[in-house]
């Protein structure tokens, strides 16, 4: 199933670049980007991201010879200095499915340049869609029942990377028995984030039912709460 990755960089700009969510009490009027104390214009955080464009595709499209069914959402969350530096950039969001896909995500994300915010320092989103090639066809969508067992592997993990009262949401596309293809995650808060990989290395050891004569791809939340 491997293929060139020309496909997936050759897809137009605007197909890739979502409009970036908005934090904070100014989302209905799609000016500005409010969180914290600050403002950043929705253009800026567009243009920014924009000019790093082909780069995130790439964070992915060197992912697709280990496994070309990757694809799915990524959102970013920024917390943007008054220098108009990011003083955080990390997954907020992702079923994408592949660990070294979403850091190279992250760190990428960590050397944009925003305008410096009005006001103080801002928060912004930015919502990433990496669709499947056309030509391949999509791995098969598993409920979290489907993968209870590897759950259960997951689940014990987190006590060991001390996940604590944090909750991971990971993803896995599951191949010829049972076994891992790649396997990813996100947090829901900052804390959490340095016990991501941990988790995932932990599923990625796991092993699932038999999917059968093709792929599969399933989601769940481990975690307290």
């Amino acid at each position: 199933m491997r293929r060139s990755v020309f496909a997936l960089v050759a897809l137009s700009l605007s197909a890739w670049l979502a409009p970036p969510a908005t934090v904070g009490s100014q989302a209905d009027d799609g000016m500005v980007v409010e969180g914290l104390r600050g403002q950043l214009p929705r253009a800026a955080v567009a243009d920014a991201v924009g000019r790093k464009m082909n780069e995130f595709v790439a964070c992915v499209g060197r992912r697709k010879s280990a496994n070309d069914l990757l694809a799915g959402r990524v959102v970013v969350e920024f917390v943007v200095a008054v220098d108009g530096r990011p003083r955080i950039a990390r997954i907020a969001s992702s079923d994408l499915g592949d660990r070294a896909s979403e850091t190279c995500i992250a760190d990428l994300a960590a050397t944009l340049r925003f305008p410096a915010p009005s006001g103080g320092e801002a928060s912004a989103t930015q919502t990433f869609t990496f669709p499947l090639d056309p030509e391949v066809r999509p791995p098969v969508e598993w409920s979290a029942a489907r993968a209870e067992a590897a759950r259960a592997v997951a689940v014990r993990a987190a006590s060991r990377c001390r996940l604590a009262d944090g909750r991971v949401r990971v993803t896995a596309y599951v191949g010829t028995g049972g076994r891992v293809v790649t396997a990813g995650g996100s947090a829901r808060d900052l804390v959490t984030d340095t016990k991501v990989g941990c988790v995932v290395d932990a599923l990625a050891r796991a092993t699932f039912a038999e999917p059968g004569s093709y792929p599969a791809k399933v989601s769940f939340d481990v975690g307290v709460r």
